[in-house]
């Protein structure tokens, strides 16, 4: 299986960071996508540290950028990334609304985004785009993610 973790809008939930990570760990996740708002290096660090290798973006709300890319070693260093993983394309973004057409270009198969702290996913051709909500949980009080299996394309949202 090649599962990767999705994650958005941490805001420096450092305690909901550690819970989802370790349940990567649990899980089986391979890598771990951050679509941004994170806020902090010390928030960024606990990804660094987790021992599974991710990617990120910076979100609106992000501070200290140069020190979060000195964190995290540029992997979260831009606001918009391109990927390829286990074979698949993505397209990481934290706000969709800046590059929406990307999402009916049917070139990616996955389009990451986050800002909206509203879970979403929705298939547009070949593309499943995915929201995974708010880790963080400050602002509709839900703490989600999710599990992404590309092999079966089963994308699982899932709440702390």
């Amino acid at each position: 299986m090649a599962k990767i973790g999705i994650i958005s809008d941490t805001h420096d939930n450092c305690d909901a960071l550690k819970e989802v990570v370790e349940i990567f760990r649990k899980e089986g996740v391979e890598f771990i996508i951050h679509a941004g708002d994170i806020i902090a290096p010390f928030t960024a660090k606990i990804l660094e540290e987790s021992g599974i290798d991710y990617r990120g973006v910076f979100g609106n709300n992000d501070g200290e950028r140069e020190f979060m890319k000195k964190v995290t070693n540029n992997k979260i260093s831009t606001n918009l990334l391109e990927l390829e993983i286990f074979g698949k394309r993505f397209f990481v973004i934290h706000n969709l609304a800046e590059v929406e057409g990307i999402q009916y270009a049917n070139y990616y198969d996955y389009v990451i985004h986050g800002h909206t702290h509203i879970p979403e996913e929705k298939r547009i051709g070949k593309t499943t785009v995915i929201n995974p909500g708010e880790l963080g949980g400050w602002l509709y009080g839900r703490k989600t993610f999710v599990i992404l299996d590309t092999e079966t394309n089963l994308v699982e949202l899932r709440e702390l």
